[in-house]
């Protein structure tokens, strides 16, 4: 599932828009690439929404459909993709994919398997977490349910970007086992609100608190510096 990162956030079970706003005007962006390609033409470029340095391609299919390329072009190094082309300089993603690895509430909620988009993991109560595949007629998890479009794909992803999607809970630093952000607000943490656990802890970004480091629970970043 994609989200939008702005000051202000609409959302919708199907599709998620993001507004930039200033005082005279807004834009509206779609993240599926899909649908930036519908009403255009065959070779037109449209951004790639969850990395601002890529683009996909739109293409013709044997029935006459306008579709975007099953896989993104990257720009040259040092290069971002706007309008239709590449520039220099840097740029910020539209979107940002919040499909969930964890289980969080093990209330038969779903979360994604990364490394198979048609399947996920079911978190039932007892902690328990049951491997499933999609059906064949909507063959791709998008982040809580299996839908027909291959774009609203749980690809990996934005698992090493901390993002709260709730207020006053606490969500992993994926770069350090052993700290965590307080969401006192929805979207990305504040540097002043990330904590260490207690000598001894770690996080654990299943039950989204810091629990003591064992044997069986040892401490491991999610994500590596590059």
């Amino acid at each position: 599932m994609l989200k939008n990162i702005s000051t202000f956030v609409a959302t919708s079970l199907l599709i998620q828009l993001i507004i930039f706003s200033d005082f005279t005007s807004s834009t509206v962006y779609t993240c599926n690439p899909k649908k930036d390609c519908e009403n255009q033409y065959e070779g037109r470029k449209v951004r790639d929404p969850e990395d601002c340095h890529s683009y996909y391609i739109c293409l013709t299919d044997s029935q006459g459909n306008i579709y975007p390329s099953d896989n993104p072009v990257r720009c040259n190094e040092g290069y971002y993709f706007s309008g239709s082309s590449c520039y220099t300089g840097s740029c910020v993603n539209q979107c940002i994919n919040l499909c969930q690895a964890e289980c969080t509430s093990y209330n038969y909620e779903k979360v994604a398997d990364f490394k198979d988009c048609s399947s996920f993991y079911l978190c039932s109560p007892g902690r328990i977490r049951t491997h499933h595949r999609c059906p064949s007629t909507t063959p791709y998890f998008d982040g809580s349910d299996c839908s027909k479009d291959k774009y609203d794909c749980c690809t990996c992803c934005d698992e090493c970007t901390s993002y709260c999607d709730d207020t006053y809970i606490e969500v992993a630093d994926p770069y350090d086992c052993r700290s965590y952000y307080l969401c006192l607000t929805t979207g990305f943490p504040l540097a002043e609100n990330r904590y260490t656990c207690n000598e001894g802890e770690y996080f654990d970004a299943s039950l989204g608190r810091c629990e003591v480091e064992s044997e069986w629970n040892r401490c491991k970043p999610a994500c590596k510096e590059k």
